[in-house]
This record gives C-alpha cells, structure tokens and sequence, in this order.
C-alpha cells in the first residue's frame, strides 16, 4: 500500500512536470529533484529495503560488461591484491577520525551481493564528491578480512562513475605498420620501446598491419599496457610509425 501511495504522489509530481514545462513556473532545479523521485527503483528501494524490477547497476550494462568484478567473486581474489569492483552505495556513514580527517564506511550492493566498504581519509579526500547513497559507482581496490568476525571487507583505493571508468579503461594506442617497416627491422625497434614504456596502467595497444593486400588490428593481451609519453610519441616518429590516441 505504500509503495503504490508512493506510485500515486509521483504521478501528480510527473503532471506538475508536463503543466510547469508548458508555462514555465517550475525551476529547472525543482524538475531535476521532481524527476529522480520517479526513478521507480529508488522508490522501490525507499519502499522495500530492496530492488525488484531491476537493479540500477542494469543502466550500465553496456559501458560496464566485462570491466568489473561481481562481489560474489571476491571470495576467490587474492587478499591485499587490486580489483575493480562496481555497484550501487548504501547505508554510507561518514565519519571525523582522531586526527580531524573525514572516513566513509558503507554498503557496495551488485546483482550478486553485499560487500562492507571503507574509505580512508586519503581516498575520501580525493574522491568525496562521489560519496553518495544510491549512486552507482566502480571502485578500485582490494579485499582484506576482518579477523574477528570472519567478514570480507573491501578497501577503497580509487572511485570512478560508470561513464568516468569506462572512458578510462578504453584507452588506446594504435600505431599504425607497413609491411616495408615490418621488414626493415622498424617492428624490432618498435617492440623495444613499447617494452621501455610498459605500464599497468597505462594505454591498451592496437597495432594495424598493412600488408598490402589486407589490412590486419592485431592487439596484445589485454594486460599489456603502455605508458604514453612526449619523448615515446617523438621516437616513433624518428623510425617512421604513425600513431593515433
């Protein structure tokens, strides 16, 4: 009964929408607040305690597939090594420590489970703006285990929106080989300063392949990555290979 008085409010806050947007008395800033109390999952979360016709983390299926970690994997991860994680902050608790500094502790909720999440003051610094509860975020981090209560928890290194992480994971450099420099000795000199400039976080590597009757992308493993740099970009340059970013 709730949920559909919640329903009902929302459908005469949707036709204030639609009457204001043709006589211009509402404020752009109402509207925005008006709109995202419709979000159906938030009131159903609101409501419930919990998502039924979906999940928020479903919006970003597309720039999101592959590029994270379910939490019901993180059993499997190995203790203190890095993982991306995604989902949606709940519960969040903000807190000053001794020193003054402000720490998050909350809830990161995917499709497959719950996980407890701290940010220290470091990262709650750097990334406040992002502490929010509903919001989907993708967090960069490691498990660790409580000791005492025999729980994982999830430490927060990095936090990023979906749109943010997804830009950022899909760096690349494509260079650009003849089938000429591919038998000059260019491709040796080539590798060496890629393996010079290799860097775990750095920009995927797309190679095209002109070998005269086709064209071939060739890509390395995925966890190959290079560092991006003035003086890399000059000597590829220097032995005649064209690049784009």
């Amino acid at each position: 009964e709730e949920l559909l008085a919640k329903v009902a409010s929302s459908e005469k806050n949707l036709m204030t929408i639609a009457q204001n947007s043709l006589f211009g008395t509402l404020r752009k800033e109402e509207a925005e607040e008006t709109i995202e109390a419709l979000d159906p999952l938030k009131l159903e979360k609101e409501v419930l305690g919990f998502y039924i016709s979906g999940h928020p983390i479903d919006r970003y299926d597309e720039i999101l597939k592959g590029k994270f970690t379910p939490i019901e994997d993180l059993e499997e991860v190995e203790r203190g090594e890095d993982v991306v994680v995604a989902g949606v902050i709940t519960e969040l608790k903000v807190k000053k420590t001794k020193n003054g500094d402000y720490m998050a502790g909350f809830n990161l909720v995917d499709k497959t489970g719950i996980i407890e999440a701290i940010a220290f003051p470091g990262t709650y610094e750097e990334f406040n703006h992002l502490f929010e509860e509903d919001r989907v975020v993708v967090i960069k981090g490691f498990v660790e285990e409580d000791l005492e209560t025999e729980t994982l928890k999830f430490i927060c290194k990095e936090l990023y929106t979906p749109e943010e992480y997804s830009k950022e994971t899909n760096r690349v450099l494509r260079v650009f080989i003849t089938k000429e420099q591919a038998l000059n000795g260019v491709l040796e000199r080539f590798k060496e300063l890629i393996e010079e400039n290799h860097d775990s976080e750095g920009y995927s590597l797309l190679i095209t392949l002109d070998v005269g009757e086709k064209i071939v992308d060739m890509m390395p493993s995925p966890d190959f990555k290079v560092r991006i740099t003035p003086k890399l970009l000059e000597k590829l340059k220097e032995i005649g290979i064209k690049v784009a970013v």
